[in-house]
């Protein structure tokens, strides 16, 4: 299976670069009765990670239930951005998240895909009426996944997400104790991990998130051993997007050639992973880097949404330039909107990423071009590439 790298967890795998479900035998804690009764047929034998794909790709709507969270991390692209203000329009009630998920369910129907959910804020554990999104999400086959800081996540709070519906949860662990404590508050790593445990003991899938910057890029085959021994399914990375207050970290985006270095170090603990943890990264320059066949390059424009908890409706959360708001502008129009229409148009892109022979199958990370060089449609600073 050249090319295929797995993404979030146990459920879902990329292969050539487009995520699908992934789906096993009823014995598997990912995948629901449901799925294996659809007719799917393991390719391979069963283990505790999925080995059947649905003939379907995933795409995702990232979910924001909540502006509230418990922390202040130095490189959040939330606090502190242009909307860290109240905004005029207020937070999204539940009725109004139960109908997102009522029409994101019809939306992946009628384009053909399989719909995956990201819970998320702020914290979304600080919003008690989680468990019953999660469970309408579940209730119409869609993957409910938990995007977490991961310190309100005991083992009461692991069994209560998996009883909803959740499938997975990602927790963000970026560096080793004083590291990531240094970016998210005092005694933040010890209740990040013990939300790994909890969750695996729970039959969760676990998905560990590191932001890579210059303060914990040497630290990642660290980070790495550190999920391995806490049976972590699968480690991913997003890089710095110096948005919000992450804009006084500007000085800590890495250069092209570390973060070259940073994924060189990954590849290098993939035979140790082998087995045991998926390094499942959607990072456009590491499908390239691996050579993966078929990518299709950054998901915006192509597999995703974001909505945030004003109903402000985003082609990537890190990508702070709303297209329309959910309260007046349908998921199926907002897709299918000029605004969005520019992204999938490669040919608009600038500089190094316009004139580059995989602009199609690559184009950079559109939210790193603005926010270093403030043109989405620019070069990915960060590219290796001569």
């Amino acid at each position: 299976m050249a090319g295929a790298v797995a993404v979030a967890g146990a459920a879902a795998v990329v292969v050539a670069g487009v995520e699908t479900v992934a789906t096993c035998d009823p014995s598997c804690s990912v995948c629901t009765a449901e799925d294996v009764q659809a007719g799917e047929t393991p390719l391979a034998q069963p283990r505790t990670t999925c080995r059947a794909f649905h003939a379907r790709d995933i795409f995702y709507l990232q979910l924001h239930i909540t502006r509230r969270c418990n922390l202040h991390c130095k490189h959040c692209y939330i606090e502190g951005s242009k909307d860290s203000a109240p905004s005029p329009a207020p937070e999204l009630q539940p009725a109004e998240v139960l109908d997102i998920i009522r029409q994101f369910d019809g939306f992946v129907r009628y384009i053909g895909f399989r719909g995956k959910i990201y819970f998320t804020g702020g914290e979304p554990l600080l919003d008690g009426r989680l468990p019953g999104y999660i469970a309408e999400a579940s209730r119409r086959s869609i993957i409910p996944m938990i995007l977490s800081n991961g310190t309100l996540i005991d083992r009461v709070k692991a069994r209560e997400l998996r009883a909803a519906g959740a499938r997975i949860v990602q927790v963000s662990l970026d560096g080793m104790e004083e590291t990531h404590e240094y970016i998210r508050g005092k005694g933040t790593f010890k209740l990040a991990t013990r939300a790994l445990d909890e969750c695996h003991d729970a039959g969760l899938a676990t998905i560990a998130m590191v932001t890579v910057s210059k303060l914990n890029a040497r630290e990642v085959p660290r980070i790495m051993e550190h999920c391995l021994d806490h049976h972590v399914t699968s480690f991913a990375i997003g890089r710095l997007v110096p948005e919000g207050t992450g804009t006084q970290l500007w000085n800590q985006v890495l250069a092209p050639r570390e973060l070259k270095a940073t994924f060189k170090a990954i590849a290098g603990m993939r035979k140790a992973c082998a087995g045991r943890m998926e390094i499942g990264i959607h990072d456009p320059l590491w499908l390239g880097y691996i050579g993966a066949k078929g990518a299709r390059g950054c998901c915006v424009g192509k597999a995703g949404l974001c909505i945030v908890e004003n109903g402000d409706i985003m082609p990537c959360r890190r990508l702070d330039l709303a297209i329309g708001n959910i309260r007046n502008a349908s998921i199926m129009d907002s897709w299918f909107s000029r605004a969005m229409n520019a992204y999938r148009a490669g040919g608009r892109f600038h500089g190094k990423c316009g004139k580059c022979k995989r602009n199609a199958t690559c184009g950079g990370c559109r939210a790193v071009a603005r926010a270093v060089t403030g043109d989405p449609f620019g070069s990915d600073p960060q590219c290796f590439r001569r």
